[in-house]
């Protein structure tokens, strides 16, 4: 079970970076794919990253032009993450790639031996 575990990571990884995005990149780009716009405070715990590791990955997002940061209505203090267009085409293709189909697993499972 590790082992198939393992294989469906290491494919899951080749096609995050196949795509030019780093392992925290993609974890902030699902996120803002599936909650909308969020404050960055918010995405961090959401997605397992430190304040400062998520205020890097959000600098190195918007410097590609996938996401965009606007202060708070209320506070601006707070800012907010969201997808651009060109984000949410980014995002929403890396969030199906990585898994396999189910008639495709045991081919990822096998090659990886």
């Amino acid at each position: 079970m590790n082992k198939a575990l393992q294989a469906i990571q290491k494919y899951a990884f080749e096609r995050i970076q196949q795509a030019g995005l780093g392992d925290s990149d993609f974890r902030v780009l699902e996120a803002l794919l599936h909650k909308g716009p969020l404050p960055v405070k918010t995405i961090g715990p959401k997605v397992n990253l430190t304040p400062g590791s998520i205020s890097v990955a959000v600098d190195r997002l918007y410097s590609k032009g996938l996401v965009t940061r606007v202060e708070g209505a209320e506070d601006r203090r707070i800012r907010i993450v969201a997808l651009t267009p060109r984000g949410t085409l980014r995002g929403g293709e890396p969030a199906r790639v990585p898994v396999p189909s189910d008639r495709n697993l045991c081919g990822v499972v096998r090659r990886r031996r």
